[in-house]
């Protein structure tokens, strides 16, 4: 049987990070987090709640708690309508600067990013366009 992103991004977690690791899923796909048996860095599970009226609150809510207590990892899942690179605002972009994957961390649009050095740095993957960082301005209500 043929395993879906969704439980190979979740072995990939499991493999790199410890039972207590706080993980931060960038889309609409929190079921990786239950597979992984690991624990959100914030109280929003995935990113629906950001486009909805007091979405702006909402995620700066979860900016702020990324800053102030980084994530042990950081999944980017698709862009839900296009099934392509992942889209997050900048101000999460750049919060997310330190961060790097190893090369196998890649599951066809999917990324897994970890604090811990790696082959791939999350600044690099911005250049090379496989994470489309946009303005925050307008972007939420």
């Amino acid at each position: 049987m043929q395993r879906t992103a969704h439980e190979r991004v979740a072995e990939l977690l499991t493999s790199g990070t410890s039972f207590s690791s706080r993980v931060l899923v960038w889309g609409s796909e929190a079921d990786v987090l239950y597979l992984a048996r690991r624990e959100s860095a914030t109280r929003y599970i995935y990113i629906l709640p950001f486009y909805l009226p007091g979405g702006r609150a909402r995620y700066d809510e979860l900016r702020m708690t990324v800053s102030a207590s980084p994530p042990d990892a950081v999944v980017l899942a698709p862009d839900r309508p296009t099934g392509a690179e992942p889209v997050m605002p900048d101000s999460l972009c750049a919060l997310l600067m330190p961060f790097h994957r190893q090369t196998a961390h890649r599951d066809g649009f999917w990324l897994l990013y970890m604090r811990k050095a790696g082959d791939v740095s999350f600044a690099e993957d911005v250049r090379a366009g496989r994470v489309v960082c946009t303005p925050d301005i307008g972007l939420f209500q």
